[in-house]
């Protein structure tokens, strides 16, 4: 990878972050998504990929079977929607450039993220859910 193009990854990633209060002192959200890494892929890569994990903010623990919905306009019919697995991982594969909207659901937890995704980039989206108790009545 070149200069200019690790250049502009970097920038777009502090970007991303400076926009989504990653970086700077904004008030403390009850769920949230951590700070976007973005790497390239090689130029044989099947186009982008989005993956994460998804946990507990409280305990850590992973957020088994949360769901995990990404809409752009660029994907035929608009979304894709997956589950995590025990450990908490997601991946989205082949993925075409686009702003992407990455929306994760668990018990009533309910956090999202928009990222610009270039060509052949993978971008790691981890979310930090926080997850009330449930009260039977």
């Amino acid at each position: 990878m070149d200069r200019r193009t690790l250049a502009a990854l970097s920038l777009g990633a502090l970007a991303i972050a400076c926009a989504t209060g990653a970086v700077g002192g904004g008030p403390p959200a009850t769920s949230r998504a951590d700070p976007l890494a973005i790497e390239a892929l090689p130029p044989t890569s099947d186009g982008s990929v989005i993956q994460g994990v998804v946990v507990n903010q409280e305990t850590g623990e992973a957020a088994a079977d949360a769901i995990v919905v990404v809409t752009c306009d660029c994907l035929e019919g608009g979304m894709r929607e997956l589950r995590t697995n025990d450990a908490g991982l997601y991946s989205l594969r082949a993925l075409p450039p686009g702003t992407y909207d990455v929306q994760v659901f668990y018990r009533h937890a309910d956090v999202s993220r928009t990222i610009d995704l270039a060509e052949r980039v993978k971008a790691r989206l981890n979310f930090r859910v926080h997850v009330r108790p449930t009260i039977v009545t």
